[in-house]
């Protein structure tokens, strides 16, 4: 977790990046003397590779797309069928996505999840 510290300054709105989720602990600065914390919280991030029965790719994807924390889906060739991008800010939180809301997807026969390394990513 990252603490940033603005002081003079009166927050109107935040903008939270794809890589961040931005929590106000104060919404206002009138004084220098006072000063305002904002804690960044680095999201963690999982891919998950799935294969699906014969012909219901359409149909697992439709249904990933209800689900909140899936950020990225993709049908590929290959070994499996989707691979979907899987964030949230807590990694316990992000574990019951996968076990009970994705793998529970009717038609999809098995997963493999990738745990996104932090410190290592890249993106253009």
């Amino acid at each position: 977790m990252i603490t940033l510290i603005v002081t003079d300054v009166t927050i109107l709105s935040l903008i939270a990046t794809a890589s961040a989720h931005i929590v106000v602990k104060e919404t206002s600065v009138s004084a220098p003397s006072l000063m305002q914390q904002l804690e960044v919280e680095k999201l963690v991030t999982a891919y998950v590779l799935i294969n699906c029965d014969l012909g219901y790719e359409e149909y697992v994807i439709d249904a990933l797309k209800n689900i909140e924390d899936v950020k990225e889906i993709q049908g590929t060739f290959g070994a499996y069928d989707i691979i979907a991008k899987v964030d949230n800010s807590k990694i316990d939180t992000l574990r019951e996505t996968i076990t009970w809301k994705i793998r529970k997807i009717d038609r999809i026969r098995s997963t493999l999840t990738l745990m996104g390394v932090g410190g290592q990513e890249f993106t253009r």
